[in-house]
């Protein structure tokens, strides 16, 4: 019995992909189902993404997500703009 122990030789070394291949987590078919369904709602919710791949998807996500920054921030601009202008005419005019 020792001999056959003896006899064996070592496995051979692993490469990173079958590594990662082996080590990598599996979904379960309820975690894949609430990615489509996240991945689903996305796609609503971004204009112009409901032909898209993943990869382009969330590209376009993040543009989107850019846009709707830079619309608050000029809103932000307009509303204070405004706003002091409404304060300069009532002082102006004695309200």
């Amino acid at each position: 019995m020792e001999e056959a122990l003896k006899k064996r030789s070592p496995p051979p070394p692993q490469t990173e992909a079958a590594f990662e291949r082996r080590t990598r987590r599996r979904s379960s078919p309820v975690e894949e189902e609430e990615v489509e369904e996240k991945i689903a709602l996305l796609k609503k919710m971004v204009p112009g993404a409901a032909a898209l791949g993943i990869d382009a998807l969330f590209d376009e996500t993040a543009s989107y997500i850019l846009s709707l920054q830079s619309q608050i921030k000029a809103m932000r601009v307009i509303s204070a703009f405004l706003d002091r202008l409404e304060m300069d005419n009532f002082t102006k005019f004695g309200g």
